[in-house]
C-alpha cells in the first residue's frame, strides 16, 4: 500500500512567499493551499490556488497529513517569522525546507528544519544551518559555520569561515563577516557592515564611513 503524500502548504501570501513558490516551481514541486488573510492583487503567481484562513486551517488539517512552508519574511525588529514557527511547530506541524537548485551547497553540511536557501547561495563544508533559519540570494557561508535558529542572511551577505551566529540574528544585505567571528542572538548587522571582531548579544551595528566595526 502506497504512502499518502502529505500537502505542501504556504503560510503567508507575500514577497518572500512568492519567492519561495518559483523555487518550488523550479524543482517541479507545487502548492497546494495558502495560509493567509487574503492574496494581494499583484501576487499572480498564486492564482488558482485554494486560500484559508489561520484559525480555519488548524482546525481542518491535522499535523500528520500537511507540511508547513514558512512565507514570511524575517526583518530587523521582528519576530513574526519566528513566532508563527514556534506556534505551529508547538501544535505538532513541521516545516519543509526549500534549497534552489540554482544553490551550490556541499553535500557535508547539517539543515535544521524549515531551512530556506535561495538561488545563488554558496555553502561550504562542515557548515550547521539552524532551523527555521533563510539565507537569502547569492549569500556565501564559507567552512565550518554555524548559523543559529530563526536568522536570515540576507542578500550578498558573506560569513568567512568558521563565522557563528546566535538565535534571531539578522545579517544585512552585502555585509562581510570575517573569519572565526562570534556574533551573538537578536543581534543586527546593517547592510554593507564590514565585522572583524566579536559581536555581543542584542546589539546594532551599522556601517561607518570612516571604520569598520
Amino acid at each position: 500500500m502506497s504512502k499518502t503524500l502529505r500537502k505542501i502548504v504556504m503560510l503567508g501570501s507575500g514577497g518572500h512567499a512568492a519567492a519561495l513558490f518559483d523555487i518550488l516551481q523550479q524543482n517541479n514541486e507545487t502548492i497546494d493551499l495558502i495560509v493567509a488573510p487574503h492574496i494581494p492583487r499583484e501576487r499572480m503567481i498564486f492564482k488558482g490556488i485554494d486560500v484559508i484562513s489561520d484559525n480555519e486551517f488548524t482546525k481542518t488539517n491535522h499535523p500528520n497529513d500537511v507540511i508547513l512552508i514558512n512565507g514570511i519574511g524575517m526583518f530587523p525588529y521582528s519576530l513574526r517569522r519566528e513566532h508563527i514557527y514556534t506556534e505551529y511547530t508547538t501544535l505538532g506541524y513541521q516545516f519543509k525546507s526549500i534549497i534552489s537548485k540554482h544553490a551550490i551547497i556541499s553535500s557535508s553540511i547539517t539543515l535544521g528544519e524549515g531551512v530556506q536557501i535561495l538561488p545563488g547561495t554558496i555553502i561550504q563544508i562542515g557548515v550547521h544551518i539552524g532551523d527555521n533559519s533563510i539565507l537569502n540570494t547569492r549569500s556565501v557561508v564559507e567552512h565550518d559555520c554555524t548559523i543559529g535558529k530563526h536568522n536570515h542572511i540576507a542578500p550578498g551577505a558573506i560569513l568567512c569561515g568558521g563565522v557563528s551566529t546566535g538565535t534571531s540574528t539578522f545579517i544585512g544585505a552585502g555585509a562581510v563577516i570575517t573569519q572565526n567571528i562570534r556574533i551573538g542572538e537578536k543581534t543586527i548587522i546593517g547592510a554593507g557592515t564590514v565585522i572583524t571582531k566579536d559581536i555581543a548579544s542584542h546589539h546594532i551595528v551599522y556601517p561607518s564611513n570612516k571604520s569598520h566595526y
